[in-house]
């Protein structure tokens, strides 16, 4: 193998938002032929990684430190979250190269000192919304951190897939949430009030919420009785379910960004979302409406509106596709390959494309 120019450091045991967004570059980058290596601590983000061509897998096990305690030069090392943060830092303390870390949440105060020393020492702290920049400066102003926000890769969906979950749900105005079952984040329970405040009201709207978490079981049991809401746990096709959907709701607690949402609006789906984070930076009255977050009433309200209204959903999901194509996995990767560049750690020989 080639010299490793990169080297993605990701100890999340699960595969969520910023795994994809790994993927997504990982992906971008070898199609500009840079050699790289990812230590990884999803089992199933090793397995996604499995098929990219001048790539070199590792499972993180151990310590943080042990994560990076591996054979094998680089030019690079890319902390996709804070938490890997610790261990780019121990690898260039024993000789390492210097590291770049993405910052995919707003600072929290409860964060280890470790952590918050590492992000400061790395040669570029990368935010993915202006509401992440805003937020870091507000902790540390003399912090400047690098605005690249998450992209959306192209999805393809089947016709006759998309079409047959249609005929399931014919007649129904097809509301999805496509999220880890976590609600202190993700706020699903907010969805299940709104089944319920509407279930004899608008009988014909129905819910489907996909993925798996923590809060499964727990979630599962709130909607109870509900017959307008259905869990369909995780799914590899994402894209046909979203083909299928007349609105995505998306009632976060907390969000940087959204990478769910652009993937949504990606396939001209319309949002009705939370008005939290970096959500207003992609979600516009053109796009959608954003409503409190956890005002259940609320949420109810603009959804029934939207349900009634298929001209404006119309309106919204050409709109949608417009947002989304801002936020290109092209542009994102284009702007890290410019970072990488601009410290001399990589010296990419493939074209870099104009965002």
């Amino acid at each position: 193998m080639s010299a490793v120019h990169v080297t993605h450091v990701s100890l999340a045991r699960d595969y969520r938002g910023a795994q994809r967004q790994l993927e997504l570059l990982v992906r971008g980058l070898a199609g500009h032929g840079i050699p790289q290596r990812a230590v990884v601590g999803s089992r199933r983000l090793a397995e996604a990684l499995g098929d990219v061509p001048g790539l070199e897998v590792r499972r993180a096990e151990g310590t943080p430190f042990a994560a990076l305690a591996i054979p094998g030069a680089c030019r690079v090392v890319h902390a996709h979250e804070v938490a890997a943060a610790p261990a780019a830092l121990f690898r260039q303390q024993t000789g390492g190269p210097p590291y770049v870390v993405t910052q995919r949440l707003a600072p929290s105060p409860r964060a280890p000192r470790l952590v918050r020393r590492a992000c400061r020492r790395a040669a570029r702290l990368v935010a993915v919304s202006q509401y992440v920049v805003e937020s870091i400066r507000a902790e540390d102003p003399s912090l400047t951190p690098v605005l690249i926000p998450s992209g959306v890769a192209p999805m393809p969906s089947d016709p006759f897939k998309v079409e047959r979950l249609r005929r399931r749900y014919e007649g129904r105005f097809l509301v999805g949430n496509v999220a880890p079952l976590d609600d202190r984040l993700r706020g699903q329970r907010v969805l299940i009030d709104v089944a319920r405040q509407i279930q004899s009201t608008h009988p014909h709207v129905h819910f489907l919420l996909l993925g798996d978490g923590p809060d499964a079981a727990a979630l599962r049991e709130a909607a109870k009785g509900l017959t307008n809401l259905e869990f369909a746990g995780w799914v590899d096709d994402v894209s046909n379910y979203l083909g299928a959907l007349d609105l995505f709701a998306y009632p976060s607690r907390e969000e940087a960004l959204g990478s769910a949402l652009l993937e949504a609006m990606a396939c001209g789906v319309p949002v009705l979302a939370s008005e939290v984070g970096g959500v207003p930076e992609l979600v516009s009255p053109q796009t959608g409406r954003l409503v409190a977050s956890g005002d259940s009433a609320a949420f109810a309200q603009a959804l029934i509106a939207l349900a009634e209204n298929s001209a404006l959903r119309e309106q919204m999901s050409e709109a949608a596709c417009k947002q989304a194509d801002r936020f290109t996995a092209e542009r994102m990767v284009n702007s890290y390959l410019r970072l990488y560049g601009a410290l001399g750690y990589a010296a990419p020989t493939a074209k870099i494309t104009a965002p």
